[in-house]
């Protein structure tokens, strides 16, 4: 099976179902398979939003436009895959300068700013499923359980039972999280004063 069904099928079995699918793309016919094709982009897209995942996040520079915005010195062409930016600078690793995100005109969206070159760091719409750490599967499982759990079981049982998928999903979307980012850090040497090395 691949990771998205892997990830469908652990979002059923967290809302109690026993059944399981073998595809979502396309969907093999169930109802199930049916629901977890629909929803899942919207469950990744929910859980990709929230964090700038090493794994979904990447810095390039942006290509100029000829098209100008009033207030702005230039325009780029936002990348296609771009689902949330998290930095916009004039170097690769710069500080982050100011920029506006405009409708474009044929570029479906402008990222327009003050200067002549710009680097963006910014989260990819859709991930390499190989690529997706455990946590992170299991939190789009209980984000994904949340979004189809509804459809499954009817009345105020499966409107409770959306809330405390999507309670489970925030946990699980934290702790994911924090793991990401500690695996982000880089160890730095704490700081000896020449004083005090001078006594060793």
């Amino acid at each position: 099976m691949t990771p998205t069904v892997d990830v469908c099928n652990l979002a059923l079995a967290h809302i109690g179902q026993a059944a399981t699918i073998s595809a979502v793309d396309p969907p093999e016919g169930s109802v199930y398979a049916e629901l977890c094709a629909h929803m899942y982009p919207l469950a990744m897209g929910v859980l990709l939003e929230a964090h700038p995942w090493s794994f979904a996040t990447v810095t390039e520079q942006l290509t100029p436009l000829v098209e100008t915005r009033p207030g702005w010195l230039a325009c780029y062409a936002e990348p296609a895959a771009c689902l949330r930016i998290w930095n916009l600078s004039d170097t690769p690793d710069g500080e982050p300068i100011d920029y506006e995100r405009q409708a474009g005109n044929p570029s479906p969206v402008l990222i327009c700013t003050n200067t002549a070159q710009a680097f963006v760091r910014y989260t990819r719409a859709s991930p390499v499923p190989q690529v997706l750490p455990p946590l992170f599967k299991n939190a789009l499982a209980y984000q994904l359980a949340s979004l189809i759990v509804g459809a499954i079981v009817k009345g105020d049982t499966g409107a409770k039972a959306a809330q405390e998928m999507l309670k489970l999903a925030l946990h699980a979307r934290n702790l994911a999280a924090e793991s990401d980012a500690n695996q982000n850090r880089q160890s730095v040497p704490p700081h000896v004063p020449v004083w005090i090395a001078g006594r060793t």
